[in-house]
């Protein structure tokens, strides 16, 4: 079927591993996973079990992230440079309106399985964090 995209914005905090774990923590809690015609199925005890549910497609869903990275790549979630972030969203700290009006040329920088993230800004300071990728399949 292909890959399909998925986003999911969380409140910023100065660890970024700790946002992406209360990312997944909530998108699981949340039923916020598995393509739009089966979201949220199936219905699993532990994000383990559901990780191994969807043993190609990946959950389709900030869950699928096992860590942080230095840049987008497979299943780890990195920063755009900030050239891409000054093209595809006119500034280097944007803020959360302009992270999402700006997905769809962000989206252009990843491939399959990729993630990575976005610090929104609000006020000159750090907002929310803004994760982003394709599905594996």
């Amino acid at each position: 079927m292909g890959a399909m995209t998925w986003k999911w914005l969380a409140p910023y905090g100065s660890d970024a591993e700790d946002v992406l774990d209360q990312a997944r923590l909530q998108a699981f809690a949340s039923r916020a996973y598995g393509k739009p015609y089966a979201r949220g199925e199936p219905a699993t005890a532990t994000i383990e079990e559901l990780i191994e549910a969807f043993p190609e497609d990946g959950t389709c869903s900030v869950i699928d992230v096992s860590g942080i990275g230095d840049a987008p790549g497979p299943a780890c979630a990195g920063p755009f440079p900030a050239d891409v972030l000054k093209d595809a969203l006119g500034s280097v700290r944007p803020t959360r309106t302009e992270a999402e009006a700006g997905l769809s040329k962000l989206y252009t920088h990843l491939e399959r399985g990729d993630a990575a993230y976005v610090v929104c800004f609000e006020k000159g300071r750090p907002s929310h964090v803004l994760f982003l990728g394709y599905s594996f399949d």
